[in-house]
């Protein structure tokens, strides 16, 4: 009777003893194989999201292709998408923080005009005058630049579509296609308004010739609080040596 409860005591601590074991092994195997799974299906989101990521820098680049091949329609150099990219980082980077956010808008500025690959030669290359009809068609390069833009889901895609759309808005609330005054138009877009204008100013045209610095300079500061953004063209006039330089260097072939 003795021997068989022994028995029987030894058998229950055995059983408990190997029913714990095969179990903590089994939860270790479980953990195992959660992390295992949880590493792969991170892996499987990183791998993801580069392809993502490529494919946006792809069309980017294709973004930027369109924009500078309907730049080369009305600009002998086609450079003028860089200019103003380069002048709007220079007033970017005295009211953005962050360096990504600065990129971003230098990079984001380039696809300004993109929607002119909407507008016919016939009113891009007008040398004269246009027509109020012919005025009219022409501001729809802003929404059109939008409706392209804006199709792609990511921050410099948004950016990008907010410049198309607003970067003809002015400070005073009388520019399009919106209308929007003062702080309500997007702060990129009132960086990329004065670089744009400038750049126009700067460059020679079918109607006009290229004006100097100092006229450039001075019709921007006669804009202030009219077109643009008071703040801002103070900010650039402070910068106006390192902008001068950005076009003496693109000159010189350095830039």
């Amino acid at each position: 009777m003795i021997e068989n409860l022994i028995a029987d005591k030894i058998s229950k601590d055995s059983f408990y003893s190997l029913v714990k074991e095969e179990t903590e092994g089994l939860e270790e195997n479980t953990k195992e194989l959660l992390n295992n799974l949880a590493e792969d299906i991170v892996k499987v989101n990183k791998e993801k999201e580069d392809y993502l990521e490529q494919n946006k820098k792809m069309i980017y680049k294709i973004l930027l292709l369109l924009g500078e091949m309907s730049e080369y329609r009305d600009d002998v150099t086609g450079a003028h998408i860089n200019r103003v990219s380069k002048v709007a980082r220079i007033l970017g980077d005295a009211i953005i923080d962050d360096q990504e956010e600065l990129i971003m808008l230098e990079n984001a500025a380039k696809l300004h005009d993109l929607g002119k690959i909407a507008i016919p030669d016939s009113i891009l290359l007008k040398p004269g005058k246009l027509t109020k009809e012919e005025f009219a068609q022409m501001q729809e390069h802003c929404q059109a630049g939008y409706n392209i833009i804006s199709k792609i889901e990511h921050p410099l895609f948004e950016m990008a579509s907010s410049i198309a759309l607003t970067h003809h808005e002015k400070w005073d609330g009388t520019g399009y296609p919106l209308g929007l005054e003062g702080n309500d138009i997007p702060y990129e877009s009132r960086i990329v308004a004065i670089c744009d204008v400038f750049d126009a100013l700067k460059s020679e045209r079918p109607y006009k010739k290229a004006f100097t610095f100092e006229q450039a300079f001075n019709i921007i500061t006669q804009e202030k609080g009219k077109q643009f953004d008071p703040q801002l063209v103070d900010i650039f006039i402070e910068n106006k040596e390192n902008i001068i330089n950005i076009y003496k260097g693109e000159e010189e072939g350095i830039a």
